[in-house]
């Protein structure tokens, strides 16, 4: 099963690559889905086989790079998670940048889903509806913090939302 999402940013691609390559482990600063991240990105960003984990709702996701081209502003990811159901084999993320003169890019992200027979049936149309929603989110909030240098005001809402929840938690 495969979801596919395509966005136009207005920012050149390296300033697209920057943030979700070179710096990919600071996804958390950007993407209402993940609360915290971890692992390799600062500098020339990560390689092959690296990863990071991402704290979301579903719990720890640990993605495993298997893609990283700067160069051609490629990269995918294997993403597992205890999260996950166990009829899901496999889930591939994978973003390619397409610059479109100086100030536009359009970013298209493919995630693709193994997922097991029969479940594939009744599960995959569901599944398929709410990945493209969360795509979709991502997507919007990656444009936002391109063009502003700022989370867009879902995930702001979201992280103060998080970070209340915790003090009280705390007190």
């Amino acid at each position: 099963m495969k979801v596919v999402r395509v966005i136009e940013i207005d920012a050149p691609a390296p300033d697209v690559w920057d943030v979700l390559g070179t710096r990919y482990s600071e996804v958390h600063e950007w993407a209402t889905p993940v609360h915290e991240a971890s692992g390799p990105g600062l500098g020339t960003g990560p390689g092959l086989g690296d990863g990071r984990t991402c704290v979301t709702s579903i719990g720890n996701v640990q993605e495993t790079i298997v893609d990283f081209d700067a160069e051609r502003h490629r990269l995918s990811y294997e993403a597992k998670s205890d999260g996950m159901p166990r009829f899901v084999r496999q889930m591939v993320a994978d973003w390619v940048f397409i610059e479109y003169g100086p100030t536009s890019t359009t970013v298209r992200m493919t995630l693709t889903m193994d997922v097991a027979p029969p479940f594939n049936l009744f599960m995959g149309p569901v599944m398929k509806i709410q990945m493209g929603r969360m795509i979709g989110r991502v997507m919007k909030d990656l444009k936002v913090f391109v063009e502003t240098g700022r989370p867009s005001e879902i995930k702001a809402r979201t992280a103060n939302k998080r970070t209340k929840k915790a003090a009280l938690n705390a007190a």
